[in-house]
């Protein structure tokens, strides 16, 4: 038994470094962007909630979508509601934050940011309108077309999104156990779903 899982595994070796991929892909393949078809364009959103603060907004590109990852600074869970909508409001004051793209994705983490009352932190996250990363370095990417502030309000804050189009998005939650920040990870697709 053990002589067959040997050469078994030693079939398999050489047959990965010959460029064959047995369903895995290569280094050098394009990626397969086919997980992606079972995101959503409808409304995602998790219930829970934190007080602990936001204290970070970062994006990044990977080979089937962009991602945009919000860091809270705390223990408790926390919460989101993501959505696109023809026009995402500043909470509170209803002031329309306009972004870029042909479409706006709603991001509402349910914890306050940086600076909100309560919080422990007096530096702000951000100031209304404010954006996170320039336009102009967001353009040639996949998805992402603009990452707006729109306001802290009653213990949850909301971002406005600019998307390339309504592309497919999933969002979840992530507990880093070592820093023990909770990220709120949204993630949005390149391609419109293959299968509708």
């Amino acid at each position: 038994m053990r002589k067959v899982a040997v050469v078994w595994l030693t079939t398999v070796a050489m047959l990965l470094t010959s460029g064959l991929s047995l369903g895995l892909g290569t280094a050098n393949a394009t990626p397969s962007c086919v997980f992606t078809d079972y995101w959503t364009v409808g409304a995602d959103t998790d219930p829970g909630s934190s007080g602990d603060p936001i204290r970070d907004v970062r994006a990044g590109r990977h080979d089937c979508f962009d991602r945009l990852v919000f860091d809270v600074h705390g223990s408790a869970d926390t919460g989101f509601d993501v959505s696109y909508q023809s026009q995402v409001l500043a909470p509170g004051s209803g002031t329309p934050v306009p972004v870029a793209g042909d479409a706006a994705l709603r991001v509402i983490v349910r914890s306050p940011a940086q600076g909100y009352p309560g919080t422990g932190t007096t530096e702000p996250l951000a100031t209304q309108g404010e954006h996170f990363f320039p336009e102009s370095a967001l353009a040639d990417w996949g998805a992402l077309r603009s990452v707006r502030y729109a306001g802290s309000f009653e213990g949850q804050t909301t971002f406005a999104i600019g998307v390339r189009e309504e592309l497919p998005f999933r969002a979840f939650i992530w507990h880093d156990q070592n820093s023990g920040i909770h990220k709120v990870i949204v993630d949005i697709a390149y391609n419109q779903s293959s299968i509708n």
